[in-house]
């Protein structure tokens, strides 16, 4: 028992330096970019962050549909707290871009409304720096959709009280109506 412990202790130590020498191997070229696109969205200048992204991005979109992308990934998110680099990694897809070797750098962020997010930068290379092709906050959706469940369900609840009380108001209505025609029609 003790020595498979110490085993998995061994391995943990050995695997910990490999870890943190991977978060160095960013190129500090990425880094700015990620730093300059992040100061834009932490301003409000969603529309300048277009400036940071790659060529093969520009050519297909406009600062417009950028704009509008970036509002509606960052909006709802609120201030942000706190960030922190978490690491990178090489992916071959991202989205609906084309297969690739894109540079993925993730953050720990906390924003005022999500506070336990991951905000993921995706790169390509471009002229001797790094260009922007994705940007993506991940966060844990529950809190939201448990406040959405809620609410569609008191919604429900109130439909069926207002039709329960509706109908026992037509009821009582056509009873009434029932009871004096058999009233009008005995005499």
């Amino acid at each position: 028992m003790f020595r498979k412990f110490f085993v998995f202790l061994a391995v943990c130590l050995v695997l910990l330096p490999c870890a943190q020498a991977k978060a160095l191997d960013v190129p500090p070229a990425a880094q700015e970019v990620c730093q300059q696109f992040a100061k834009f969205l932490d301003e409000g200048k969603y529309k300048e962050s277009f400036v940071l992204t790659a060529p093969m991005l520009q050519k297909d979109e406009t600062p417009d549909l950028w704009h509008g992308r970036i509002v509606s990934e960052r909006e709802s998110m609120g201030e942000v707290i706190s960030r922190k680099f978490i690491g990178a990694e090489m992916v071959g897809k991202v989205g609906d871009l084309p297969e690739g070797e894109y540079l993925q750098v993730s953050y720990q962020t906390e924003f005022s409304t999500h506070p336990d997010s991951t905000e993921s930068f995706f790169l390509v290379p471009v002229d001797g720096g790094y260009g922007l092709v994705h940007y993506k906050i991940s966060y844990n959706r529950w809190p939201e959709a448990t406040k959405i469940i809620l609410n569609g369900l008191f919604i429900v609840f109130f439909i069926m009280i207002l039709l329960a009380l509706l109908t026992e108001g037509i009821g009582r209505v056509v009873q009434r109506y029932e009871k004096s025609r058999k009233a009008a029609n005995g005499k």
